[in-house]
């Protein structure tokens, strides 16, 4: 039986960070990692080198900028994170500033295809407790009360397990370790109110309300390929109202809601006049729909019937003539090709687990990998994958561990990501930016998919923010990026653990070929994405 997502979106813990650093300015500021961590870098190179789109970041204050790669020309899009929520009365000591518990942030800035605009959610948190979080490495539990007052588990994938545990205190064994913890160990912040917002990047134009929610979040959300629509997922809290997947106008005059479950997974087609969608109805094994939804009217042509798929997102071909999609064949997971509409074209390829996988954005080939989740073993992350749908050939590109990857605009490159120790410092062959705090590390590689050829970029600790979007990449990588638009540049939030100095984020840009240290363009900042032009 496959667990399930539980509907308590796990992003609300990213807006959590406890340290805050110095902000940069509308005028270039230099930042710097801690001394022991400093990277070398020219300053006259940095004058003379090409731009390449532009950089979003979530700064430590929960607002949004944009910037150049060098950390350059930032226009502040936002201002109001961290200030007095809507309704709290105003501490007359200090104008402006929150007196209650609730707090402002913005997240999740999603680029439209043009880079002219960006989508951004605003949430308003209000304080609550009962969550206790344990990680060791990628194999992470966290521990929710669920609606009868019970604990639930949830694996490192946001996966439900069956586990009902007490309400009293929890204990967690790990290999060579045993955590025990009260379900009040530590306070969550509940969603109490989200909008989402169109936002233009030259930081003067207002803010566009194009979605509004009580209680209930937009987790993700991406622009239609002519960037006149977005597809906005809402997510309540507390479970207990389903999610919602909606289709709204840019201009926020209309919207139009075209599916209703526990959750769902999408990818719009190349022209923009269809959405797949990968529907988890409720919790039950097995209910799930797939279905093709017209952008214009709204109607669904159904792509299979109710069953247990081995995948999460679809993802259409580059020329929005077919799209992938995992099936079983003799109850057995395959991942499968489907034409435009859904309709089952072959199979591919056996796979070992829940298929998580993306198109080359040259067309022909896939990239994929695979989770599969035991109760012996828990979490198993597989090897990263290159298909050549036309001959079937398959090649292990790498035999680590895959947590995410993102392919280069231009198909030259991929960008993997995989579990790391803290203990693989010293033989990492790239730039090591971690501390003897951190406890679950990624370790970033770039890889050639003609060759398998790879290079070790970074060995980190993602934000909180980066850290979902990881987990979720198959997600996520439908509609955002952290690629320059000339394949040649990478951007990555990462978090310093200074333990009892707090923890820190920082952005790096970086090159893809790992010939030039990284640079912080922002200190403090945690989440960034890279515009698509």
């Amino acid at each position: 039986m496959r667990a399930r997502f539980p509907v308590v979106p796990l992003f609300a813990i990213s807006v959590l960070l406890a340290a805050c650093a110095p902000q940069p300015s509308s005028t270039q500021t230099r930042v710097e990692l801690p001394q022991q961590l400093r990277l070398g870098q020219n300053a006259l190179a940095t004058t003379l080198e090409r731009r390449s789109g532009r950089i979003a970041v979530i700064d430590a204050s929960g607002n949004v900028l944009v910037m150049d790669q060098t950390g350059g020309d930032i226009r502040r899009l936002t201002v109001d994170a961290n200030v007095r929520a809507s309704g709290q009365a105003e501490d007359e000591s200090a104008p402006r500033q929150r007196s209650g518990p609730n707090v402002v942030r913005y997240q999740l800035p999603v680029w439209s295809p043009d880079a002219s605009r960006l989508a951004i959610s605003q949430v308003t948190l209000q304080p609550s407790t009962a969550l206790a979080y344990v990680a060791q490495g990628i194999d992470s539990v966290t521990l929710r009360p669920g609606a009868d007052g019970d604990v639930m588990a949830v694996d490192a994938a946001g996966r439900q397990t069956d586990a009902n545990l007490p309400t009293a205190g929890v204990t967690i064994t790990r290999p060579g370790t045993v955590y025990v913890l009260p379900s009040t160990a530590e306070s969550e912040s509940r969603v109490a109110a989200s909008a989402l917002y169109i936002a233009a990047i030259d930081g003067k134009t207002p803010l566009r309300e194009v979605a509004a929610a009580r209680g209930a979040a937009h987790p993700y959300y991406d622009w239609s390929p002519d960037g006149a629509q977005l597809a906005v997922l809402t997510q309540a809290t507390s479970g207990t109202v389903p999610s919602t997947l909606a289709l709204v106008s840019a201009d926020g005059a209309s919207g139009r809601m075209i599916y209703r479950g526990l959750d769902a997974y999408w990818d719009w087609n190349h022209d923009g006049s269809a959405i797949f969608n990968h529907g988890l109805e409720t919790r039950t094994t097995g209910d799930e729909v797939l279905g093709v939804i017209s952008a214009r009217s709204g109607g669904v042509t159904p792509a299979g019937g109710k069953e247990d798929y081995p995948f999460f997102a679809p993802h259409y071909s580059p020329d929005g003539r077919f799209a992938l999609l995992g099936t079983r064949v003799n109850n057995k997971p395959w991942l499968s090709l489907a034409d435009a509409m859904g309709q089952p074209v072959k199979p591919l390829v056996a796979l070992e687990g829940l298929a998580a996988f993306a198109w080359s954005p040259l067309g022909g080939q896939v990239a994929y990998t695979t989770r599969a989740l035991s109760s012996e073993q828990g979490l198993q992350l597989g090897a990263l994958h290159l298909l050549d749908v036309v001959s079937g050939e398959d090649r292990v590109l790498s035999r680590r561990p895959t947590v995410a990857f993102f392919w280069s605009p231009d198909g030259s490159r991929l960008a993997v990501f995989s579990p790391a120790t803290a203990a693989s410092a010293e033989s990492f062959a790239g730039v090591v930016a971690v501390t003897e705090n951190t406890t679950a590390p990624y370790a970033l590689y770039s890889l050639d998919p003609r060759t398998g050829a790879g290079r070790a970029l970074l060995l980190f600790e993602p934000t909180p923010q980066f850290d979902q979007v990881l987990r979720r990449f198959d997600r996520y990588s439908r509609g955002l990026t952290i690629w320059s638009p000339d394949s040649l540049r990478l951007v990555v939030p990462i978090l310093l653990n200074e333990g009892s100095q707090g923890s820190t984020g920082f952005v790096l840009e970086m090159e893809a070929t790992g010939s030039v240290n990284p640079r912080v363009i922002s200190a403090g900042g945690v989440m960034a994405v890279w515009s698509p032009r």
